[in-house]
């Protein structure tokens, strides 16, 4: 539907010899409208007040393990963090000897961009040519005689034929050895999976020639940002690729995003600090790697704090290619930060990193049920989840 804002009144003439005046003031039919399309409300889908809600059952079907490691350890209840009963299987009860479940992966269950995120990476133009790869959202659809789409043709015109190639990248120290990647993916997503367009602004002008234009333009106050779903595609699971053994790596990571243009590859350094758990016993998990490694809940054990050190990865990339930068994943954070009722649904709100261009959410899976939570996500549109 569309709400017209304003409308601009005709242009009127009148003739100075009175040959020309006839029994009513002749008129030239030109003029112009200015007005915005405007969408139906969006599914729940969107980046909303409800933010990183998730339902109970689509959680208990993909991670029931992030449950019950919610019930062990919500926030601020004890010392111990939601991974140490995932990745180790400790308990407020059982606060150490904890044994490594080699299995266990953190997954990237979504993902959004913000709206100055998808200006950002739209930096690409049509030049002599032909269109290039990006999808070019500032740039205003410009139409000819005749041509004037409504909302739903106009704003796939505007966006044209491109998609997004979003490349995401984990970076882990292992101590004494550097840092390395531990884990990436590659996703090319059109801009109405990651965009929801709430209206555009449509100018139309005519002459007395029959001649006519039309400009349809969105700005980033006019859109919101739509969860992306890696799992509902046909792709192997995005899941980081090592369990998180305390013994061997670091206790964060960083998690990375660009958005990639074909061009002249470059390679970039990133400098961060790093920290290393004395929750474990090294010496032990040398010998024994999956049995019995750590000590104590949390990531400082028995033996104090984390300790701290620098270190840097090195990436390669294009010279054109968006950065946009990237957040740190502690083993201390927690997956679910609360329990919630949304619509009449219980459920829970994730945990959600990121920066000004992008928000995450991680839940861990068990790898021997790939195949299984694939099938599930893949039905998750269907379920209007």
């Amino acid at each position: 539907m569309c709400a017209t804002a304003t409308k601009g009144g005709e242009i009127e003439y009148s003739f100075a010899d009175p040959a020309f005046i006839g029994k009513e003031e002749t008129k030239a039919l030109w003029g112009s409208t200015a007005e915005y399309y405007t969408n139906p409300t969006p599914g729940e889908d969107l980046f909303s007040q409800t933010e990183n809600f998730i339902k109970h059952n689509e959680l208990n079907n993909i991670s029931p393990e992030t449950i019950r490691a919610f019930n062990e350890f919500s926030t601020g209840s004890t010392n111990g963090v939601q991974r140490d009963y995932v990745y180790y299987n400790m308990t407020a009860l059982n606060p150490t000897n904890g044994s490594l479940n080699t299995f266990t992966r953190d997954m990237l269950y979504r993902f959004r961009l913000t709206p100055n995120a998808l200006f950002f990476i739209a930096d690409n133009v049509t030049d002599e040519k032909g269109p290039t790869e990006d999808p070019n959202l500032a740039k205003p659809l410009e139409t000819g005689r005749g041509d004037r789409p409504d909302f739903n043709n106009a704003i796939p015109r505007l966006w044209g034929n491109g998609k997004f190639e979003m490349r995401i990248a984990y970076f882990q120290s292992h101590p004494g050895s550097g840092t390395s990647c531990v884990g990436s993916h590659v996703l090319s997503i059109a801009p109405n999976e990651i965009m929801y367009v709430e209206k555009c602004y449509r100018t139309f002008q005519w002459n007395v020639f029959g001649n006519n234009w039309s400009s349809y333009t969105i700005t980033t106050s006019d859109i919101q940002s739509k969860w992306y779903y890696p799992g509902d595609k046909y792709n192997p699971l995005p899941f980081i690729g090592s369990s998180w053994n305390l013994s061997q790596v670091s206790s964060n990571l960083f998690m990375r995003i660009q958005e990639y243009d074909p061009d002249q590859s470059v390679t970039r350094t990133k400098e961060h600090y790093y920290k290393q758990s004395s929750s474990v016993n090294a010496n032990a998990s040398v010998e024994v790697p999956v049995n019995v490694v750590k000590i104590g809940l949390g990531v400082s054990g028995s033996y104090g704090e984390e300790s701290y050190y620098k270190d840097s990865y090195s990436y390669t990339t294009s010279a054109t290619s968006d950065d946009l930068d990237d957040c740190e994943i502690n083993y201390s954070d927690n997956y679910i930060i609360a329990s919630t009722i949304h619509n009449g649904e219980n459920g829970y709100i994730l945990k959600a990193y990121g920066n000004e261009y992008f928000s995450v959410s991680f839940i861990p899976i068990d790898t021997r049920n790939e195949y299984k939570i694939q099938q599930f996500l893949l039905g998750r549109k269907n379920r209007n989840n």
